[in-house]
């Protein structure tokens, strides 16, 4: 089911059902290969380059993740949609995933794409599952990229606010000539790169805000016709959010303006359907639109950002 896909039945369906199901039976329901450029897409939102529900179900799911590394697809055009999501505090999931065919020529091999979390030595698929939804690890198509704070947190944890240190070690078969510390956002500190082969560590201290997350990442800056041995065209490693003072916190000033983003792209993604769907009634859709843009406008009335709506 689906905009343009009407043929499969009763057309009022929405993913939010099955995000539920998934939930219910121990998966980790994910949206796969999102956003096709690096450009950020809430600046293009007329091309409806997100996927229809994504970011409805992103405000509504508790538990929920996003493919932040895949062959196809930008990690860095889907982290854009990934930081307005943690900056209203949703922890959803960054995951990864290889869509490979292996009877096809010069596809990605199988696991290419890949999460590493904490887990035991011994972890069931159950632990190892479960510390992916928590984000506590790194997605990446080939650097290795351990960050931590006071030399202690990690991804997945929390930390205080205010003077804080931070270290990454990053390490790479193929050249990462970008590294950066992003907070909520927005990058804090731009690194030195490393040539292929390399591995490096770095530190700092930085003073955190009163809310939100930290994170790392580092990717080439360019595109690699053979990126040997990744077999992606772009090298790219990120680190789950290390969150300050409570998993899900945020700060004001980003929240407002990533929930201000967050509606357009809902109402971007109404107005798609209405197009495709035309007079065909889709009441369970367009309540699930209806909810996340109430959430997210009881966010910017906290802000004193906008009056109620009738």
């Amino acid at each position: 089911f689906g905009p343009n896909n009407p043929t499969l039945g009763n057309p009022d369906q929405t993913n939010g059902d099955v995000i539920a199901f998934g939930n219910a039976n121990g998966a980790l329901p994910t949206y796969v290969h999102p956003i096709v450029g690096d450009d950020d897409p809430f600046a293009q939102l007329e091309d409806n380059p997100i996927p229809l529900e994504l970011v409805s179900d992103g405000v509504l799911s508790e538990r929920m993740g996003i493919e932040l590394v895949c062959a196809w697809t930008s990690s860095l055009g889907t982290a854009h949609v990934w930081y307005r999501l943690l900056n209203i505090g949703r922890p959803v999931a960054a995951m990864s995933g290889t869509d490979s065919w292996v009877d096809f020529h010069r596809t990605p091999a199988l696991g290419t794409g890949r999460t590493y979390v904490r887990a035991p030595q011994d972890a069931s698929s159950d632990a190892v599952l479960g510390a992916t939804a928590e984000g506590k690890g790194f997605v990446t198509t080939g650097p290795a990229l351990l960050f931590s704070m006071n030399d202690s947190a990690q991804p997945g944890d929390t930390i205080a606010s205010g003077a804080q240190s931070w270290q990454l070690t990053l390490a790479s078969t193929t050249a990462v000539d970008i590294v950066e510390i992003v907070v909520n956002g927005e990058v804090v500190k731009k690194l030195e790169g490393i040539a292929a082969g390399q591995q490096r560590d770095y530190s700092g201290d930085i003073d955190l805000p009163a809310g939100g997350w930290i994170a790392a990442r580092a990717y080439a800056s360019e595109y690699q016709d053979d990126a040997w041995p990744t077999m992606h065209r772009r090298p790219f490693a990120h680190s789950s959010p290390i969150w300050l003072g409570e998993i899900g916190s945020f700060e004001p000033n980003a929240r407002a303006q990533s929930a201000i983003d967050l509606i357009r792209a809902i109402d971007a993604a109404e107005e798609q359907a209405r197009a495709a769907y035309g007079d065909v009634p889709t009441p369970k859709l367009d309540a699930r639109f209806d909810e996340a843009r109430a959430k997210l406008r009881s966010m910017l009335i906290e802000e004193e950002r906008v009056e109620p709506l009738p």
